[in-house]
């Protein structure tokens, strides 16, 4: 599950204007599955990038994790986030799929 991840603790505010959004995993959201959570972050200004990079913003980890990710407890796209995290210059936040939508529900 998501909550084993190495997501952002105490996350004050998640901003959307401007701002890039790669998904990992499998949503299980009230608001509908993974595009439907895509196109939200759209409706609000974030944009949709399918890999992580440096400049990314912010990773979202679905709830169910993922049976195809390639190490026990997270995939390429976690690993790739955290190794890119230990350059002083990446500032891409790992949030989960609840943190998301709680802040969907502050707007």
């Amino acid at each position: 599950m998501s909550t084993l991840l190495p997501i952002e603790k105490d996350l004050e505010s998640i901003e959307f204007i401007n701002k890039s959004f790669c998904l990992t995993g499998k949503f299980s959201s009230a608001y509908g599955n993974r595009k439907a959570i895509e196109n939200i972050i759209k409706d609000k200004g974030g944009t949709i990038k399918e890999t992580v990079s440096q400049y990314l913003d912010y990773l979202v980890i679905g709830e169910l994790g993922n049976t195809d990710w390639i190490y026990s407890t997270f995939g390429r796209k976690i690993q790739t986030t955290l190794e890119n995290k230990k350059n002083k210059y990446c500032q891409t936040k790992i949030i989960s799929e609840q943190q998301l939508l709680s802040f969907l529900g502050n707007e």
